[in-house]
């Protein structure tokens, strides 16, 4: 439909009208049931945003809530005609405007980034790989679960309920966030830096325990202990019991 129809102007004004509330008049539909198709949208957005962001929905008061969904109808052109994607661009918009809602709640961009990925996650098309399922953990090249995320915050959004988060609270958080490749699950592993790295190198391609920490040595440009090495297999071996390690690349099963 070119944009310059009239059919589109009258569609483009009625969703203008839609999202702003700013009285005007369309051809070809009743003044009196303007507020009506307005109410209809709201309502959608209003229920999509409150499904996606329950924790930051109870943090905020009502009057907090109406304010933010009605700021992000008005001033946000979404970008996607997939309702389900509508909750990434409330955070967009929220981390791009500067709302004035992250002076009180300065947390609120990583509060609201942390529920979307969580459905980002939950939503993203299977990844295929193969590998055996026999291995040595100290041997064999390890295959990390490509369904992942590695998260950097500003703040514990994902240890703490938002309530009880200061300003001494701000620092450096890491967190590997998945799909169960059984269940289909979100889970996430709150990890240290040094970790996450470990995990990232691990994500680029399939290594096994000698390379891991040869490149995480060279990568942190100080040798790795034996007891730090031990720790690490430790925590690989906790992995394969999650999910977010799944195998090995040495030989497939057929």
């Amino acid at each position: 439909m070119l944009k310059s129809s009239p059919t589109y102007m009258a569609q483009a004004s009625l969703a203008g009208y839609c999202r702003e509330g700013t009285p005007r008049s369309l051809p070809g539909v009743r003044e009196d049931n303007l507020s009506h198709y307005r109410r209809l949208i709201r309502n959608i957005f209003d229920d999509t945003l409150t499904t996606a962001y329950p924790i930051t929905r109870q943090l905020l008061s009502d009057e907090e809530w109406d304010r933010l969904v009605d700021d992000f109808m008005r001033n946000f052109s979404p970008s996607s005609p997939l309702v389900w994607q509508m909750p990434r661009e409330l955070w967009e918009y929220v981390s791009d405007s500067g709302h004035h809602l992250t002076v009180k709640y300065p947390f609120l961009t990583d509060l609201l980034w942390f529920e979307w990925l969580e459905i980002e996650l939950y939503m993203m098309k299977d990844i295929k790989v193969l590998v055996s399922h026999k291995g040595d953990l100290k041997q064999d090249k390890l295959v990390l679960n490509p369904e992942h995320k590695i998260v950097g915050f500003e703040w514990p959004v994902f240890l703490k309920s938002p309530e009880k988060i200061g300003d001494d609270d701000k620092g450096q958080y890491y967190l590997v966030m998945f799909r169960h490749p059984a269940n289909k699950s979100v889970r996430f592993i709150h990890v240290s830096p040094v970790l996450a790295r470990l995990i990232e190198l691990l994500s680029e391609n399939s290594k096994s325990l000698e390379e891991l920490i040869a490149d995480l040595s060279i990568d942190l440009k100080a040798a790795i202990s034996s007891e730090q090495q031990s720790h690490i297999e430790i925590f690989l071996s906790g992995l394969f019991e999650k999910g977010l390690l799944i195998g090995y690349a040495n030989s497939i099963d057929w």
